[in-house]
């Protein structure tokens, strides 16, 4: 019994941080008769427990707004989700880093170990590292206006607005070593020109924007 209480008292600890972190005007807590924490005022049930549940993955994406997209047009259906989705960060002037599962095999790979799942629906965001959503959620939140407030510290209207000179806005490139083949030469005095597996860019023959990421 005892161990249960001290659980519900960390569940409540972090509802509470995560709604001090993320929305600093409604912060007032619902407390019972004991005074623990039952609840947060004005907070979208779903979105709370996406926070609470979901463990920081990378100290690296503090800070960002991550997508993960397919540019794949073949099912239509998910391409039309991944554009709703990256209209309506657009119209927030939202910056976001969208990684390509599509061109990018490592992206796919690191999306299901990251939601521990083999069918994955596509897109996904994550703010800070934590998974905020799916396109539906997504558009929950927006509608309820609770989207807005989750992202204001994103919002970058200058980088948004424009569109990247060295990738053109897909934040990857072909490799500049092997020009996307995969392959580097090494001259070696003995053997003459080695064939060399290039260690620039990933199995796809692409480098990320040193720009844009």
């Amino acid at each position: 019994m005892k161990q249960n209480n001290s659980s519900n008292t960390l569940c409540d600890k972090k509802l509470l941080a995560i709604n001090h972190l993320y929305n600093d005007e409604s912060s007032e807590a619902i407390l019972s008769v004991r005074g623990t924490v039952r609840g947060i005022k004005n907070r979208v049930r779903a979105g709370i427990q996406t926070f609470a549940l979901e463990k920081p993955v990378s100290k690296d994406e503090y800070g960002q707004c991550v997508m993960y997209v397919t540019s794949l047009g073949i099912v239509r259906s998910t391409k039309a989700r991944c554009s709703t989705v990256r209209k309506i960060l657009r119209n927030l002037s939202v910056r976001v880093f969208e990684r390509d599962v599509f061109m990018c095999n490592n992206h796919c790979m690191d999306l299901k170990e990251r939601l521990g799942q083999t069918e994955i629906s596509l897109p996904q965001v994550f703010i800070h590292g934590h998974l905020l959503g799916d396109a539906n959620t997504i558009e929950q939140l927006n509608e309820s206006g609770e989207l807005r407030k989750l992202l204001r510290p994103f919002q970058d209207p200058d980088v948004v607005s424009n569109t990247c000179d060295k990738c053109g806005g897909y934040g990857m490139y072909p490799c500049t070593v092997c020009e996307g083949s995969r392959r580097s030469s090494n001259n070696s005095q003995r053997n003459g020109y080695i064939t060399l597996k290039c260690t620039q860019c990933d199995k796809s023959g692409l480098m990320l924007c040193d720009l844009c990421n």
